[in-house]
């Protein structure tokens, strides 16, 4: 019972002095990054790359994220596993086009912070709204959350499945498709965002 009581207040001394710093803090940009990866169904290999943010907040009230938004610049897609001269440049092009992000009627993505729930002293589960081509759905996902005196640094890895979003290109799910031409309906999601303490 000893034993019990002294791993309890352990576990809350520990949560107690890992509070995230509150206030409404603002994003990076030339220090944060999205990197997106989809892979072909089978066998092939698919393609990597990375989106930028154009503008990004997060609110720490008590301790713990309880807002946020974020805008995403949908043209600003880069295909990091190919040449530009190697058919980069053109897969970009057609990521840009309405098979995919259609980003000229739809140059900006929103993601909006709904709520988080903590699990660790820095673990959390973020839920919000993912705003992609016009097309609402709600996204929910772990995060590591690490401060130091000036910033905080979320990083988290998870994967959404793009057809909720209208991007049906090539999906095995909506197509009757040979297998060698399908393209995953998942795309894998890193974030590395780096923000400034509100002063």
């Amino acid at each position: 019972m000893k034993h019990a009581l002294l791993a309890f207040a352990l576990l809350t001394t520990l949560f107690a002095h890992a509070q995230l710093t509150d206030g409404n803090h603002t994003l990076s940009l030339p220090e944060s990054i999205i990197t997106w990866k989809v892979d072909y169904s089978i066998g092939k290999k698919g393609h990597e790359g990375t989106l930028k943010l154009s503008s990004g907040t997060m609110l720490i009230q008590d301790g713990i994220v309880q807002g946020g938004s974020f805008v995403i610049d949908m043209n600003s897609v880069h295909v990091t596993d190919m040449k530009p001269d190697d058919g980069g440049k053109d897969l970009e092009d057609h990521l840009k086009s309405a098979d995919f992000l259609t980003t000229a009627d739809h140059p900006k993505g929103y993601f909006t912070v709904l709520n988080s729930v903590r699990n660790a002293p820095d673990k959390f589960t973020v839920s919000g709204y993912l705003i992609l081509k016009g097309i609402s759905n709600t996204i929910t996902f772990p995060a590591t959350i690490t401060e130091t005196k000036t910033t905080l640094r979320v990083t988290s890895e998870f994967t959404i499945n793009r057809t909720l979003w209208g991007i049906n290109y090539q999906s095995g799910s909506i197509f009757n498709l040979l297998k060698d031409d399908i393209i995953s309906d998942d795309i894998a999601i890193t974030l590395n965002f780096l923000f400034k303490k509100a002063q």
